[in-house]
């Protein structure tokens, strides 16, 4: 979403990466040395970030550090928040108005690409909603992790995971 939104305005170090698991995460030495130079921490609220939030705030105290799931209402446990496309633009908004606050001089950059970020949403939602017309409503789908429960609910379906909890 950041990417999409600031485009080469912003240089964007990921401190999960795709495949890897947040449940067992620990920064790389190249991550922390990334943090120092960090303006934005973007969190997401994810389980990792309650062990390390605290300890990147302080390496980096200039850092600003911007809750982008601010104005999410949350289910349970489930961090997952990003598969509601709802749910996508209010995170996208929050990290526009980050963006924008520490560099106003691209202000008209981050609104022209978040406005065509936000197009795409509502195109894939629309093209969601279109496969799902047959379905009924609460239909099932199976799913490995329990991680598509925002999804489940925007949709109005029903998850059903394999594995809870790892078991």
């Amino acid at each position: 979403f950041l990417e999409a939104i600031g485009g080469d305005k912003v240089s964007i170090t990921l401190m999960v990466k795709p495949g890897s698991s947040p449940h067992s995460y620990e920064p790389k030495p190249t991550q922390m040395k990334s943090i120092d130079k960090a303006d934005i921490y973007f969190s997401i609220g994810v389980e990792f970030e309650r062990a390390w939030l605290k300890k990147f705030s302080n390496q980096n105290t200039n850092m600003k550090i911007i809750d982008v799931s601010n104005g999410i209402q949350k289910y349970g446990k489930d961090p997952h928040i990003w598969t509601n496309p709802d749910n996508i633009k209010i995170i996208a908004k929050n990290m526009l108005n980050a963006l924008i606050s520490i560099d106003k001089n691209n202000q008209k950059f981050y609104e022209k690409n978040y406005k065509r970020f936000i197009n795409k949403v509502d195109k894939t939602d629309k093209e969601i909603k279109k496969i799902l017309k047959d379905f009924p409503k609460g239909a099932n789908f199976m799913v490995f992790h329990p991680s598509w429960g925002y999804f489940a609910k925007k949709y109005a379906l029903t998850q059903l995971p394999i594995e809870i909890e790892g078991k």
